[in-house]
């Protein structure tokens, strides 16, 4: 993986990158990134539009410390890997993997993570899966996800 080069302007700020590859149903994907107040500080994809089918995507930007969650949503309930493409996605925050994907089916996972300036590291926060537009309770997200969960 490539270092992700700052473009942030205030010197206590962290670099967040997420790569994002949708499944055949990209239409089913949404993410969010809220702070702690649960203001979004940055969602996919834009609105009024859809990901393509099976297509990769990269998003970046900044965060000053503070507490955040990041939420990715597939309306269909089945994930975005394995059973219609192979769907993943990484959130990295100044080069530090705070989620990766796995092949389990989720509505919506929401993983808590802290940006902390301490000598420029970042503290990731236990994961939390939920699952708000059904009563029935989704698996727990991994806790050690395996690094590369999908090979294309």
């Amino acid at each position: 993986s490539r270092e992700l080069t700052s473009s942030c302007s205030a010197s206590n700020e962290f670099s967040w990158k997420l790569a994002l590859t949708v499944d055949d149903y990209p239409w089913e994907t949404r993410w969010t990134i809220k702070d702690s107040s649960g203001n979004k500080v940055a969602y996919g994809p834009p609105d009024g539009t859809n990901y393509e089918k099976r297509s990769e995507y990269e998003e970046t930007g900044c965060l000053p410390p503070g507490e955040y969650v990041f939420t990715v949503k597939d309306r269909g309930g089945d994930g975005l890997c394995c059973t219609y493409g192979d769907g993943k996605f990484e959130l990295t925050v100044n080069n530090d993997v705070i989620v990766e994907s796995d092949t389990s089916a989720f509505k919506r996972l929401d993983f808590p993570f802290t940006a902390v300036d301490v000598s420029g590291s970042v503290a990731a926060v236990d994961g939390i899966t939920t699952d708000s537009s059904s009563s029935t309770q989704t698996n727990e997200p991994t806790k050690n996800p395996t690094k590369n969960p999908t090979k294309n």
